[in-house]
Formats: C-alpha cells, sequence, structure tokens
C-alpha cells in the first residue's frame, strides 16, 4: 500500500480491492484541525455571586481596561473558580456569562440612576 500525506493533513493512500483486484483511491480526512470545545456550564447563584466578587477584586487590582479586561484577569479568575467549585472553567465560560449577566444588571441600574428613584 502506497501512503502519502499533504500539507493539509489529508491521507491519500492507494490500495487493491478485495474484491475486485482493481487500484482504489481511498482518502480520509483527519479531524486535526478541528477545534477542542469546552463543555457548557450550568451556572447557579453562588457561582454568579463568585464571579462578580473576583471580578470586582480585579477591578481592584487594576486588571480592568477600557471596555474588558486584561488577560491575566481572566486567567485568574478561572483559576479561582476552578478550584472552588471543581468545574474546568475557561475564559470563554467567563466572557459568556458576562454577556449574560449585563443586561441583568443594566436595568436596576438604569432605574437606580433616574431622579427620585430610590
Amino acid at each position: 500500500m502506497v501512503s502519502s500525506r499533504d500539507i493539509t493533513g489529508t491521507s491519500i493512500s492507494n490500495r487493491k480491492d478485495g474484491n475486485k483486484g482493481k487500484d482504489v483511491l481511498s482518502i480520509s480526512q483527519t479531524m486535526s484541525s478541528k477545534v477542542d470545545r469546552s463543555r457548557q456550564i450550568r451556572w447557579n447563584d453562588a457561582m454568579d455571586k463568585a464571579l462578580i466578587e473576583l471580578l470586582d477584586d480585579q477591578v481592584a487590582l487594576g486588571n480592568k481596561i477600557d471596555k474588558g479586561f486584561r488577560t491575566s484577569a481572566y486567567t485568574s479568575v478561572c483559576k479561582e473558580m476552578t478550584a472552588y467549585f471543581n468545574i474546568d472553567m475557561r475564559t470563554p465560560h467567563i466572557k459568556s456569562r458576562m454577556r449574560t449577566l449585563k443586561p441583568i444588571y443594566m436595568e436596576p441600574k438604569k432605574l437606580l440612576g433616574t431622579s427620585g428613584f430610590g
């Protein structure tokens, strides 16, 4: 059997077909370029509270820049959440939850900012 591998990860091999004795071109695509995706996380109130407190700590440390956080802030929050809740927490999980919590936070903030309320 003759086999070669091109730069895209596609394996091409020539082999004899067992039934007919003819050459058959066989191509198999490797999935090495497929991105390893993290598992979904079911957030609860305790996790939300811990996330907000940890992000508040990062703001106090000066790790908030413009409209986001430094990479080191996300890394630190991920490590602490992983240690406390024993869940493999990654930066995309944190960013996704922040996008979910933002509209929930903005409603009371808007109300408290109006004249004569609060």
